[in-house]
């Protein structure tokens, strides 16, 4: 079976694919995202992994388990966009440790790095095991949003070599209206279902701390709340399908308070 794990940010992608197996020539990680999640976190001394965040998971996941990146940019790519897109996640990698790390094994941030849009995924030489993550923030950007979750979605189950698929919901950078989250989530299990071989967990409940990103400290100053999922708002379709499928979703972090939740909805 093939780990399908979802949570509420990336954060909880570092945690899962922290302990995942790698193979001895490393593994690919593919990240649709509307951001390159590339900042590097310097060395302060203390424990690293207590200062993970959204936007910092990546680096420290490379050049083990993970010897190559691919962003997938929710754009077109022209020579404009590449150049920008190629500069921003180089740029962002460079101000860490992590350059030491790949210097260490023969190479540099653009040998282990490469950005490609939708149109771009049929030219990949994928040989190497693959692990696809996806931000939903990467679907704000693209009008046929839940076509092209979809079409993602199916072209990941073909991968041949796939090890795992993580998902991060981020709440903070998707639409105000929360209907649009409650959406994708419905599309998103809904295709996830349709694959038996993929092993689904869904963890609503784990707290992973204050979120720290830019857009989340301009909205903590101008007042505003820090959008959270909350599965208790979810619209009635979206729990009739979490309910007709509860021996196929797997919740490990308060499962009992999944379940009550699902009988009381």
């Amino acid at each position: 079976m093939i780990p399908f794990y979802i949570e509420e940010d990336h954060t909880g992608s570092y945690w899962f694919l922290k302990g995942i197996n790698d193979s001895d020539e490393g593994m690919t990680l593919i990240n649709f995202d509307a951001h390159s999640d590339a900042t590097s976190l310097p060395n302060l001394g203390g424990d690293i992994e207590e200062r993970i965040q959204s936007y910092s998971w990546l680096c420290p996941l490379m050049p083990r388990p993970f010897s190559q990146y691919i962003w997938v940019v929710p754009g077109l790519l022209d020579e404009e966009y590449q150049a920008w897109a190629e500069s921003e996640l180089q740029g962002e990698m460079s101000r860490g440790p992590v350059v030491e790390r790949f210097s260490e094994n023969g190479g540099t941030i653009a040998s282990h790095t490469e950005v490609v849009d939708l149109p771009g995924l049929r030219r990949l030489n994928l040989s190497d095991p693959v692990v696809v993550t996806i931000d939903l923030d990467f679907f704000t950007r693209r009008t046929e949003y839940g076509e092209d979750l979809v079409h993602i979605l199916r072209w990941t189950g073909e991968i041949e070599n796939l090890q795992a698929v993580t998902i991060a919901i981020s709440p903070v950078y998707l639409p105000e209206d929360q209907g649009w989250m409650y959406e994708m989530l419905e599309t998103l299990f809904g295709e996830a279902l349709r694959h038996q071989d993929w092993s689904i967990q869904f963890e609503p409940f784990i707290d992973r701390g204050r979120e720290t990103s830019r857009w989340a400290l301009e909205m903590e100053a101008d007042g505003r709340g820090i959008p959270r999922l909350d599965v208790t708002s979810a619209p009635p379709s979206l729990v009739r399908l979490w309910k007709a499928n509860r021996k196929r979703i797997s919740v490990e972090n308060e499962a009992d308070t999944w379940e009550a939740l699902l009988d009381r909805l």
